[in-house]
């Protein structure tokens, strides 16, 4: 029942996605990404949860609820796609708030290429360069780095590697190995991309991409916890698999060793900003409560700070 009622939500919500006929008077209400960041709809996914009002409590779905209500998700996007006014706001905005799954599925559904847009460019790209669009997404970020100035490509791995793009690669991409970028923009150049758009309805109004480099750093604790949270289903499953002291804390060592044998290298620099975020008392360990508090919130990629998965959205 709880199923059948969020698809006639989500129905009704496409519609309102989708349809500028919903509200004539007032189409800027309708942007499908105003809409996705402000509605019940993001929360609602965000969350994984239902508000059973006749009981007052909170229903949590099973892992397979989840799972079913991820797929939803991305027919919901798969819909607005094509529809989309504003679509330079489809990936950050949309695409980006998604989980690594899901954008997988987006991917395979609409296509890598479709989905980038080299007006906003800034952010994370894992790349198969064995994978036809991936390449070619490697190409334009390449070409646009070449044309851009700043130091654009930053923390860049190559088969698990750290690594320099070399110059040459602009004109002889290898066909294959494992690219990862985060690739940043300076205030300047995002600045310049806003004013050539802000004309145009395609550019999600009052938007202008995130700029530096210090976001590099809290979206790779962000992928930490997208690839935790892929291994274990809960805070307390993942708490109690790294705890095997069972001391009920976790130290920056324990964190860094247990992470590493779970196939996630971090830096100690990384493990220093995992710290910063995670121990909210200062004692230099991590309570059980403390990891639960960063598994049920999002890393604001700004500050560095916890947030509700409700209110990232």
């Amino acid at each position: 029942y709880q199923v059948q009622k969020l698809l006639q939500m989500l129905t009704q919500a496409a519609y309102l996605l989708v349809s500028k006929e919903a509200n004539p008077n007032k189409p800027q209400e309708t942007s499908a990404l105003k809409r996705w960041r402000n509605r019940f709809i993001a929360q609602a996914f965000a969350t994984w949860t239902l508000w059973l009002k006749s009981r007052g409590q909170i229903a949590v779905l099973s892992r397979e609820g989840v799972d079913e209500l991820k797929r939803l998700q991305v027919e919901l996007v798969v819909t607005c796609f094509a529809r989309l006014i504003d679509w330079h706001g489809m990936r950050p905005l949309i695409v980006d708030t998604l989980k690594r799954d899901q954008r997988m599925m987006l991917e395979t559904r609409l296509g890598a290429f479709n989905l980038f847009d080299p007006e906003v460019a800034v952010g994370l790209y894992d790349l198969d360069l064995e994978n036809r669009e991936h390449r070619r997404i490697a190409q334009e970020l390449l070409q646009l780095g070449a044309e851009e100035p700043g130091r654009n490509f930053v923390d860049v791995t190559y088969n698990d590697k750290d690594f320099v793009i070399p110059n040459g690669w602009l004109t002889n991409l290898p066909s294959k190995g494992h690219l990862s970028i985060h690739y940043c923009r300076e205030d300047a150049t995002a600045r310049e991309v806003v004013a050539r758009n802000r004309e145009s309805p395609a550019w999600p109004e009052g938007y202008m991409e995130r700029t530096g480099q210090a976001w590099v750093l809290y979206m790779r604790l962000r992928v930490v916890k997208e690839k935790l949270m892929e291994r274990f289903e809960s805070a307390k499953q993942s708490f109690q698999a790294m705890d095997r002291d069972g001391q009920g804390s976790l130290d920056r060592t324990e964190i860094a060793v247990h992470l590493f044998s779970y196939g996630v290298w971090l830096a100690p620099k990384e493990i220093s900003a995992m710290m910063r975020v995670l121990d909210e008392d200062g004692s230099g360990e991590i309570d059980f409560d403390e990891w639960a508090a960063f598994w049920h919130s999002e890393i604001d990629l700004d500050s560095g700070k916890l947030i509700n998965e409700q209110d990232a959205h």
